[in-house]
């Protein structure tokens, strides 16, 4: 969760991450794959 506390600004982006954390890592979350089932 590094990017939680790097980015404390930007609450959407960090929720994002930890919701996609769970199911991938933030790098897909970064670059939005649609295809999250493969992770």
């Amino acid at each position: 969760m590094l990017y939680y506390g790097v980015f404390p600004q930007t609450q959407n982006f960090s929720q994002l991450i930890h919701e996609n954390t769970l199911k991938c890592t933030d790098v897909y979350n970064s670059i939005k794959i649609k295809d999250s089932q493969e992770c």
